[in-house]
């Protein structure tokens, strides 16, 4: 009996400090909002998507997707306006099924720490299934883009 006890005090404190390493290990890979909001406004502000995305959207003004990397109550900024956030993309609610024009939405499909100065981000353009994958590193306290890859879905 004595023994049977013992092993379950065992096996419960090894849950409990492999819980407790599994917590320390993620607290260091959070970003801040702060943070956040800054890598997600860098990719946006990346010369060459604007270019793509002027062509496809002209006038237009974005809208961002919310979910698990972009929050309801962010202050996002594209080209000097304040983005809305949302919670769904209309673009893929279409009951007639009759060819539409392209929606601006946008949507932080993948948000990754890389290192604690890398991260990785990919957006996505529904409209006009464009994809948009970032490495985005802290140089000097400020987020740069150091590579970038475009695709079509």
């Amino acid at each position: 009996m004595f023994s049977l006890l013992r092993n379950i005090l065992l096996i419960c404190s090894a849950f409990s400090w492999r819980s407790c390493q599994e917590k320390a290990r993620t607290e260091k890979m959070i970003l801040s909002q702060k943070d956040t909001i800054a890598i997600i406004e860098t990719a946006l502000a990346d010369h060459e998507l604007n270019s793509i995305l002027y062509g496809s959207f002209p006038g237009k003004n974005m809208k961002i997707v919310s979910n698990e990397f972009v929050k309801p109550g962010y202050k996002i900024t594209f080209n000097g306006k304040h983005v809305p956030i949302v919670n769904y993309d209309s673009t893929l609610h279409n009951p007639t099924f009759y060819p539409i024009p392209a929606r601006f939405f946008g949507e932080v499909f993948y948000f990754k720490t890389q290192s604690d100065q890398q991260i990785n981000i990919y957006l996505l353009y529904r409209g006009t299934g464009l994809t948009t994958d970032f490495s985005i590193k802290k140089i000097n306290n400020k987020w740069q883009v150091t590579k970038r890859i475009f695709g079509k879905i």
